[in-house]
């Protein structure tokens, strides 16, 4: 079965980023993370813990075709999460996972 979000690049991210396009930004992750670039784009992020994610991206998006942007350090936490927010109609998510960076 096909997850309900697409899963972001790190260059995806920063372009996201660069331009002037809206979307909820929320950074998942539980640990520090180490790479400096990750660490900056991180900073325009709205850190929330990933049992709250939900109650914050329905407060936050009352649209559910407003686009939400994860970051997590575990693919299989932000999964978590993304799937949680489609099981509530959400239809554009994405998904940065750490663990998954080359």
């Amino acid at each position: 079965m096909q997850p309900d979000f697409l899963n972001l690049s790190l260059f995806q991210l920063r372009n996201l980023l660069t331009q002037q396009v809206p979307f909820l930004f929320l950074d998942l992750t539980t640990s520090e993370v180490m790479d400096s670039e990750v660490t900056s784009l991180l900073q325009r992020a709205t850190k929330v813990e990933a049992d709250k994610a939900i109650e914050f991206v329905e407060a936050k998006a009352a649209d559910p075709s407003f686009p939400v942007v994860l970051v997590a350090n575990r693919a299989e936490q932000g999964a978590f999460v993304a799937q949680a927010l489609a099981s509530k109609n959400f239809i554009n998510l994405y998904l940065l996972a750490l663990d998954e960076l080359a």
